[in-house]
């Protein structure tokens, strides 16, 4: 999945971050102590589902680091071209709304979400 290493790492403040990525059909989960994004991706012709899933760090109490390019399919069998082109462009309107949007007035924090313990969400 070379295409993704070609997204950059991106800062914002949490809750604007948190809000702009589940928005977009993101959800939150824990994996080995990482704090990653997950999208779930169905094929159209296979009916077959996909998972794409990034990492990302928290700095301080509000801000959130998303490593995009270390994104990767949870299913390392062949993925179809339809559904990596889908993934690759919800990321490309993910960073856009993320660099372009100012951030909003924070009305959650991360532990209201489950960020701190994530065991709702395995």
């Amino acid at each position: 999945m070379d295409r993704f290493k070609k997204f950059s790492t991106l800062t914002r403040p949490f809750t604007f971050a948190h809000q702009t990525i589940s928005q977009m059909g993101f959800a939150v989960v824990t994996l080995n102590g990482i704090v990653h994004y997950r999208i779930e991706v169905k094929d159209a012709l296979s009916a077959k589902r996909y998972i794409f899933r990034f990492p990302v760090e928290f700095e301080g109490e509000d801000r959130m680091t998303m490593m995009f390019s270390h994104g990767s399919f949870e299913d390392h069998s062949t993925v179809p071209e339809t559904v990596i082109q889908a993934v690759y462009n919800t990321l490309l309107e993910v960073a856009e709304y993320l660099r372009n949007r100012l951030p909003f007035t924070p009305i959650f924090d991360k532990e209201s979400v489950g960020v701190e313990g994530l065991s709702h969400y395995n």
